[in-house]
Order: C-alpha cells, then structure tokens, then sequence
C-alpha cells in the first residue's frame, strides 16, 4: 500500500510538471543517470523539512523539455519551515523553473538546492545546521506544495534521496537537530 501512495505522489507531481501519465515505471523504461563514482555523499544533519512531508525516489524520473529529475521532491504543508541540512553560506534567488530558491554552500564545498519555496525567511546570509531558511511552498514551475531538494558534492547531482530518508526518518537512531525558529511572521 504504502508503494501505491508513493506512485500516485509521484504521478502528482510529474503531471503538475506538465506531463502526461507515464504509468508504472521499469528500469527498462529510462535510465537514471549515474553518479559519479568518485564523489562520496556524506549524510545531512538535519532533515531539509521541519515538520510532516512524504517523499520517494524519483531521481532520474522524466521531466518537461527533456530534463531528468535530480533531486527529493518532498510534499509538506504550505508554509512549512525549510531548514539549512549544514552550516554554510545561504545564497536565496529566484529563477522561472525553481521559483523562491537557496543555494547553500558548506565549507566542505557541498552545495544544496532548495527550490519552489513560499517565502524565505530572511536574507541571505550565514546559517547553521536546523535553522529556518525558508518555506514550503510552490513558486517557479512547481504545482503542488512541496519542497525540491538537491545535493551536489562536486559539479553533478546525486540521488539525494537515501540521505534525505536518513535524516528525516528518526527510527534510524539518529537524534534530531533543535530547530532554530524566528519570528513567527515572515
């Protein structure tokens, strides 16, 4: 059952994306691009949503002008806090296909996209591991409130996913990070 929802999600948004039913995917059906082998992902310290969201694995998956997926698309709430998965340097911009979006820069050289967001909260700046830097929303080209969370350890995209899991499923050991709260309007 919890396949089933995790397809119809996935349907949600790739039709919000424009496109048309796809139906049950095979790994006959695409490919998901490789990653690279010489970059190691390390796992987040925090989870990028601070609150209830549902996510899967559709990294590779197809979308609009002949893109491929290469992020954790993560459903939450309108207004949902997003918060920084390390300490780094925030960076917010807007573009037409990511609407509200950050860029953070850890010291290590990680980056970390966060994009379709309702708001941010502030300007960019320094920010530390659990603190709020934006809302879940749905701005650029996205329908559907959701945030759409990348991570790229080099130059390329990695599958993001097993490290979001990680983090955000608590039953894995790990303990939460404090989330940082601000001030309640934005």
């Amino acid at each position: 059952m919890h396949s089933r929802r995790r397809q119809w999600i996935s349907a949600f948004i790739g039709l919000g994306l424009g496109l048309s039913w796809l139906g049950p995917q095979t790994a006959a059906a695409h490919e998901r691009p490789a990653t690279p082998d010489n970059i190691a992902a390390t796992s987040l310290d925090a989870c990028p949503v601070a609150g209830p969201s549902s996510f899967i694995d559709s990294w590779g998956d197809p979308r609009s002008s002949g893109r491929r997926h290469e992020g954790v698309d993560m459903e939450a709430d309108r207004g949902t806090p997003v918060v920084a998965v390390r300490d780094g340097s925030a960076e917010f911009k807007r573009s037409n296909l990511g609407g509200n979006a950050i860029w953070l820069t850890a010291a290590t050289g990680e980056r970390f996209y966060y994009a379709h967001l309702d708001d941010w909260a502030g300007n960019s700046r320094r920010v530390r591991a659990g603190e709020v830097i934006g809302y879940v929303g749905q701005s650029g080209n996205a329908r559907g409130d959701h945030l759409h969370f990348e991570v790229r350890p080099g130059d390329a995209a990695v599958n993001a996913f097993p490290l979001v899991d990680a983090a955000c499923n608590l039953s894995v050991g790990r303990a939460p990070i404090r989330v940082v709260l601000g001030p309640l309007v934005r």
